[in-house]
């Protein structure tokens, strides 16, 4: 049987998915940016995830709260978390497009934040940046 790739099998995937792990992830995430960040979801302007696969990202872009639960998929068809979107994620191309370096992960992710937050991305540069989330 081959299943094809496309956001709606993602959906179902992070459906089944979201059930075992959600909770926990919009718990802690929520908790931590609450008491760490003292900021606003809607004032962040970009954020690095950890995107080892790609339902990783959905999950984690949603248990942060950066949108609805299942609005990852509404983001991605907007525009929304592309470089020039409403909420650019994974600007310089997440873990995957640097061939997912393991133990050099989070370094990578915070080096990428503070390119942007120093207007250093060059082509990856988002305008306007003032806060990120990792």
């Amino acid at each position: 049987m081959r299943l094809d790739i496309t956001f709606e099998n993602i959906y179902y995937i992070f459906r089944v998915y979201r059930k075992l792990n959600f909770p926990r992830q919009q718990k802690y995430g929520l908790k931590s940016y609450g008491y760490f960040i003292r900021q606003v979801i809607e004032d962040v302007d970009f954020a690095e995830v950890h995107d080892c696969f790609t339902i990783a990202e959905v999950l984690r872009v949603e248990g942060l709260g950066l949108c609805e639960r299942g609005g990852m998929v509404r983001m991605i068809r907007a525009g929304d978390i592309e470089i020039n979107g409403k909420k650019p994620i994974n600007a310089s191309g997440g873990l995957l497009g640097k061939g997912h370096p393991l133990g050099a992960t989070g370094v990578a992710q915070i080096y990428e934040l503070t390119k942007q937050l120093r207007n250093e991305a060059k082509k990856s540069q988002i305008a306007g940046t003032r806060i990120g989330l990792r």
